[in-house]
């Protein structure tokens, strides 16, 4: 029996990357979702051209989903990415709902959407559930989240806040 994994955010970066990799490995059904349906429908056949078949492709367009699916008998992982070279930033929405438009130094210089795949891929496949992906720096601020929320926040309102001192924000 194929696996099938259903990708949450699969119209861009990580979740892009997540599903191209798991196209490229094959034996798997993919279930891509996100808000942006042109977007899923341009990720879907990029699958294609890495060898899976249309009818192994659902585009499921959706803005959030419910981890209450797990007592139906699918499984549910919680991904948290570090910092990645993804546009995540620059299609981030101001406060007055226009797109930001920058990308962060700190996420260009991010690893690649690629690398971040291939581990995330590889936790999925081994039914890991919390899968934290980055480089060290980034893994120490998903640390410091889980071990005092505070001083995360306190350390990233720092960050935003010299982000606006050098005119970014």
């Amino acid at each position: 029996m194929q696996q099938v994994i259903w990708i949450t955010g699969a119209s861009s970066g990580i979740g892009e990357a997540v599903a191209v990799n798991n196209a490229r490995r094959g034996q798997v059904r993919l279930i891509l979702s996100s808000r942006r349906t042109p977007e899923l429908e341009r990720v879907k056949r990029r699958c294609v051209d890495e060898g899976l078949e249309v009818s192994e492709i659902l585009v499921l367009p959706l803005d959030i989903v419910a981890t209450e699916v797990s007592a139906d008998g699918i499984d549910v992982s919680i991904i948290t990415p570090g910092l990645v070279a993804t546009e995540v930033s620059a299609n981030t929405l101001r406060g007055d709902g226009e797109r930001f438009g920058i990308t962060d130094k700190p996420v260009v210089n991010g690893m690649s959407a690629e690398a971040c795949a291939e581990q995330i891929v590889d936790s999925l496949i081994n039914k890991v559930r919390d899968i934290a992906v980055g480089e060290a720096k980034d893994m120490a601020v998903v640390a410091l989240k889980r071990e005092d929320p505070e001083a995360c926040f306190d350390h990233l309102n720092a960050m935003a806040a010299m982000l606006r001192a050098e005119g970014i924000y």
